[in-house]
């Protein structure tokens, strides 16, 4: 499918938020501020592009609003115990609800200039995280010393977040490498230093998400342009990547990672009070309280949902879901679906959606996908000019 649009360029100004926005939501003390420079880009791009137009809104936007507000309803049990990570959870939820509605007064952002001030950004703060790394130091509320002295963790609160984030960035510049003709130097370089980074976290879900990742963007982008040569690089670079992990990856993993807790255990144990309440659930927090679990979180996104608001909410989470794919598919946006896949993946060994940092970057996706251009094109030099089209 080939669809022509026109893409408007972000302007300085609007980068310059982006990139302080991006570079704080990777340090110590960051994320707030991160948060406030998202929402003040929406404004400027709003002024700047929207202001003088007739606002159109359509029934689907309005449609996954209504869907994440009764999920948020149905997760908030009035009765329960009200701690800090009540609140703290119900905060990044309602952050998600202020995004949306906020994408509502946006119109074709151009969804490639965001991405490529991610790259840029997550490339840099990588940078300074190895310096510091290789160097054994720390910067005072931007980069935190190495869990437990070996694991690093940057400016986020953990190993796993720090992996989680680069995961979704280093995806994105694969593919653009596959898909994108032009500048590839960004996503190179990007791709070294995320590939450093997420080995360095020594995250399991990190690791395993990196490498399910290249296989879906490597066999989505040659089932199409399948030959012998491409089936060749195909399963050479497979059975590579293959060799690599288990010879190398995976001893270093289980040595560094010998005394970490199981998260298997985390499972079972959260098992048994979602069965005590399985139609609506216990409500957001209180896990430790229910459950025999230490940690304020099970690890596990979609359990989360399940132990807080039951099959209700749970069903609703999946109907908001299959509304994004809806639209992914109305553009064509493989790249899209597959950053999207990239962070439901990593929602099966932690709750990025109600830790702040990483469910920015969700908010982001969701943003692009509903008021921003399709991540999906390439740009061809013809004669005297170039011509950018979409793919499907």
């Amino acid at each position: 499918m080939t669809v022509s649009t026109k893409r408007i360029n972000l302007s300085r100004s609007e980068k310059i938020i982006l990139l302080f926005s991006f570079i704080s939501i990777q340090a110590t003390s960051g994320q707030f501020i991160s948060f406030g420079l998202f929402c003040l880009f929406f404004l400027v791009h709003y002024l700047k592009r929207n202001s003088l137009n007739r606002l159109n809104i359509s029934v689907h936007s309005l449609y996954i609003i209504f869907l994440w507000s009764f999920l948020l309803i149905s997760l908030i049990k009035f009765n329960q115990e009200i701690n800090m990570e009540v609140i703290i959870q119900l905060f990044w939820l309602m952050m998600g609800l202020v995004i949306l509605v906020s994408s509502l007064f946006l119109r074709n952002v151009n969804s490639k200039d965001v991405m490529d001030v991610l790259v840029s950004a997550t490339s840099a703060m990588g940078i300074l995280v190895l310096f510091c790394y290789y160097n054994g130091m720390s910067i005072q509320y931007i980069i935190s010393r190495p869990y437990a002295g070996t694991r690093i963790m940057g400016g986020f609160d953990g190993p796993n977040e720090l992996a989680a984030f680069n995961l979704f960035v280093i995806i994105y510049s694969i593919n653009m490498l596959l898909y994108n003709n032009v500048n590839k130097r960004k996503y190179i370089i990007n791709i070294m230093v995320s590939g450093l980074i997420i080995i360095y976290t020594w995250s399991r879900g990190g690791l395993i998400g990196l490498g399910i990742g290249v296989f879906i963007s490597l066999f989505l982008y040659f089932k199409d342009k399948i030959n012998i040569k491409r089936l060749i690089i195909f399963s050479t670079s497979s059975l590579l990547g293959i060799y690599f992990s288990l010879n190398i990856l995976v001893p270093s993993l289980m040595s560094v990672r010998r005394n970490a807790s199981g998260r298997f255990e985390m499972i079972s144990m959260i098992i048994e009070p979602i069965l005590e309440k399985p139609i609506f659930g216990w409500g957001l927090g209180n896990i430790s309280q229910y459950s025999s679990i230490a940690n304020a979180t099970p690890h596990n996104g979609y359990l989360f949902i399940l132990f807080a608001g039951g099959i209700v909410s749970f069903v609703l989470y999946l109907m908001f879901l299959v509304s994004i794919f809806i639209q992914i598919y109305k553009k064509s946006d493989r790249i899209a679906s597959i950053l999207l896949l990239t962070f439901l993946l990593q929602e099966l060994v932690f709750n990025n959606l109600i830790r702040g940092r990483i469910s920015l970057l969700f908010w982001l996706l969701v943003v692009l996908v509903f008021s921003g251009t399709s991540l999906m094109f390439s740009t061809k030099h013809t004669g005297g000019g170039s011509r950018s089209r979409y793919e499907g």
